[in-house]
């Protein structure tokens, strides 16, 4: 989200030729209102993170009956992962980098997943899958039941187009 609001702020950012003042103003707010969005995005997703980062410290050194040593070791764990993330600047992912051009900026836009063309999100999951059943899991298409033509079969193409 926040890359293409950058996007959209550098898009703004080119002036137009033959610009009246009152579209120069209008611009010149529309980039002040996504940045300020920016801005709040970035402060909200740190103050998640403080949130979690709290909360974990807390659990971590929660010494009750029926906290576990284990679960104060995540609880630790928790609190260091989040920490972390708290302490980092989140930046749009195409942050410094220059176009020459209104097109190059509009091509660079980020698509989210879910209006990407069916191919085109299966092969993203395929690649984050760990194995065949991970990758069916993503889709909902694991059941109890086996079709045992299949079950020594690991053929990934041979699975996918099975999918269906």
């Amino acid at each position: 989200m926040i890359t293409n609001w950058d996007l959209d702020v550098q898009e703004l950012s080119v002036i137009p030729a033959h610009e009246t003042q009152q579209q120069q103003q209008a611009r010149e707010a529309k980039i002040a209102e996504i940045e300020t969005a920016i801005q709040t995005l970035q402060d909200a997703v740190k103050n998640m993170y403080e949130k979690h980062t709290i909360t974990a410290t807390k659990a971590a050194k929660n010494k009750d009956k029926g906290v576990s040593k284990g679960d104060r070791a995540r609880a630790r764990q928790k609190a260091k992962f989040y920490g972390a993330l708290r302490r980092q600047d989140i930046q749009p992912a195409l942050a410094g980098a220059e176009f020459a051009t209104v097109a190059e900026i509009r091509a660079a836009r980020i698509i989210p997943l879910h209006r990407r063309a069916p191919d085109e999100i299966k092969d993203f999951w395929k690649a984050k899958a760990i194995s065949l059943e991970v990758f069916a899991s993503f889709f909902g298409h694991i059941t109890t039941a086996a079709d045992i033509r299949y079950v020594g079969d690991r053929n990934e193409d041979h699975f996918i187009a099975n999918m269906q």
